[in-house]
């Protein structure tokens, strides 16, 4: 993260800046770099499928966890 508590994501718009942010997420979870895989993820993130279920995770500390 930044110093200022910001994720750091790629600068750049549209496709090009998505691609840079699909690899880091590869390369973090291919690595299973927890540390660089919650620099991506917001605050609140959802993961999981359509409906909620007791495996779906609400938040980053969620996912990491």
């Amino acid at each position: 993260m930044g110093d200022n508590g910001a994720r750091e994501v790629p600068h750049g718009r549209g496709q090009q800046g998505a691609q840079a942010i699909a690899r880091r997420l590869t390369s973090a979870l291919e690595a299973r770099d927890l540390e660089s895989l919650g620099n991506l993820l917001a605050p609140d993130v959802r993961w999981g499928g359509e409906e909620d279920t007791p495996q779906t995770c609400h938040s980053r500390d969620d996912v990491l966890a």
